[in-house]
């Protein structure tokens, strides 16, 4: 009689345990597979975009300050009479280059130029680079901006 009571409870304990484990494994999975879609759902419908809406502020900070950054070059003084001079006047030459090179390096610029529309002269940080032409398919940004006739502000 208790071997027929103990091998009745054995069954009792391994069909409750296996329906405990079966039970804890769904409710498992339920779980990881609900959260995941909440998860899901959450980062494409608010996350995401509020990351895309940030990095585009920064980045529209970022050519905001650069364009009056690129104003305020134009219209540097110093800049402005040694280009009139046709870059000879070897004084304000080191001036003008001085400031064209602190703005790159005090403001977090990877490139500060300037372009002397008389000679043509490209001018990056201190050293001229090059000399624009029309002739010349890389310097076609230059020469389109003009003919565009746009003031850059």
């Amino acid at each position: 009689m208790f071997a027929i009571n103990r091998s009745i409870r054995s069954q009792i304990i391994f069909l409750a345990s296996v329906s405990i484990a079966v039970a804890t494994a769904l409710t498992g999975f339920f779980s990881y597979t609900s959260a995941q879609k909440a998860f899901i759902d959450k980062l494409l419908t608010s996350d995401l975009i509020n990351i895309v809406e940030l990095k585009a502020e920064k980045i529209n900070g970022r050519i905001k300050r650069a364009k009056e950054t690129s104003i305020a070059l134009s219209n540097d003084p110093s800049v402005i009479q040694w280009f009139i001079g046709l870059e000879k006047n070897l004084i304000l030459g080191e001036i003008a280059k001085r400031r064209i090179t602190d703005i790159g390096m005090n403001y977090d610029y990877s490139t500060v130029f300037a372009v002397n529309y008389s000679t043509r002269n490209y001018w990056k940080n201190d050293k001229l680079l090059d000399v624009v032409s029309e002739s010349d398919s890389d310097d076609s940004w230059y020469f389109d901006f003009l003919n565009s006739k746009k003031k850059s502000n």
